[in-house]
């Protein structure tokens, strides 16, 4: 008996995290979430997310699960089981309850992306996470989950009898608060580019790049170096370009107000988790930057600030790990 065989065996879930540029899936045991059989696809290598999954199958060279969930990049309209998709950046739309039936399967269900990354927060191990900022957690109270990537997403879950409801929703384009004089001379900045400077204007991918070529015209430098993201990122971490070294610190300060900003809508203080790939990657500086401290700077709410934990999701696949979890705080199928 092979592992996937084992797999069925027991039970198992078909999950998919598919984004703009990538699709991954796997299949995922019900009992512990592990994952087996991942294969990662270029979605413009495809003319449809059905036409994806069969190439995962024809890969996986297993038999399809009945059930699945599958965490997607963009706004879902309606129930996950029969609603509507439109991905944000990619032009493809669907019905879950037709892919349901063109893959022959007994159960669907379309979550956003950060809805399974929250999911996930409620099942990762100590191993996949690095603590970020000490707290005292309540076991009671509601999770807060964002993540900085190549846009910024938020979400929530809230405990009810013993289950979580997830709580998705577009913090990213709340509009960006600066805290300080340097990020104000940004805003103002910003402003004349964007119509709407919004968190995630900053806290992104190309947030970097922005927070970059602004810090060089404040101060007055010659002409921005054509640094993409992840040059910044590694020219700031090894101390090779002061200004970059100066956009990441902008980047976590930034970060930390806008974590402690949903922590306190949500009244996460069950604690804050990052995701995302940009976090991860800064591990050790952002651990000595100034984070915590604009965490906690939230005025008469700073001691609820500070008691709130913070940590950063450092599994492989958190989006996977999280789709089954979704799927497995159901109560069962359809």
């Amino acid at each position: 008996m092979t592992i996937i065989d084992s797999y069925l065996d027991a039970d198992c879930f078909l999950v998919a995290d598919i984004g703009g540029t990538n699709a991954r899936i796997a299949v995922a045991s019900s009992s512990n979430f592990s994952l087996t059989e991942q294969h990662t696809f270029q979605c413009a290598d495809f003319d449809s997310l059905a036409d994806i999954v069969r190439a995962w199958q024809a890969a996986a060279n297993c038999p399809m699960p009945n059930r699945a969930c599958f965490a997607i990049a963009g706004p879902i309209s309606g129930s996950s089981h029969d609603g509507s998709v439109k991905m944000t950046n990619l032009n493809w739309e669907f019905s879950v309850h037709q892919l349901k039936q063109e893959l022959a399967l007994s159960e669907l269900h379309a979550i956003n992306d950060f809805a399974a990354m929250a999911n996930a927060a409620a099942v990762l191990g100590d191993d996949e996470l690095f603590s970020l900022k000490s707290g005292s957690a309540c076991i009671d109270a509601p999770l807060a989950i964002i993540g900085p990537g190549t846009g910024f997403g938020a979400a929530a879950l809230v405990p009810n009898q013993h289950q979580w409801i997830t709580m998705p929703g577009e913090g990213g384009h709340a509009a960006f608060a600066p805290t300080t004089e340097l990020e104000r001379e940004l805003l103002t900045l910003l402003s004349k580019k964007y119509q709407h400077v919004s968190v995630e204007t900053l806290l992104c991918g190309r947030g970097l790049v922005d927070i970059y070529q602004a810090l060089c015209q404040l101060q007055n430098h010659s002409l921005p170096q054509n640094y993409s993201p992840s040059d910044i990122t590694e020219q700031g971490l090894h101390d090779r370009d002061n200004v970059c070294v100066q956009t990441l610190d902008v980047f976590c300060g930034i970060l930390g107000s806008t974590a402690a900003d949903i922590a306190l809508t949500y009244g996460a203080r069950g604690g804050v988790f990052i995701g995302g790939g940009i976090v991860p990657r800064l591990r050790g500086f952002i651990e000595s930057s100034n984070f915590c401290a604009h965490f906690i700077n939230k005025g008469v709410m700073s001691d609820y600030a500070k008691s709130i934990p913070v940590q950063v999701m450092i599994a492989e696949q958190p989006a996977l790990v999280g789709a089954a979890a979704w799927l497995a705080n159901r109560d069962g199928p359809e």
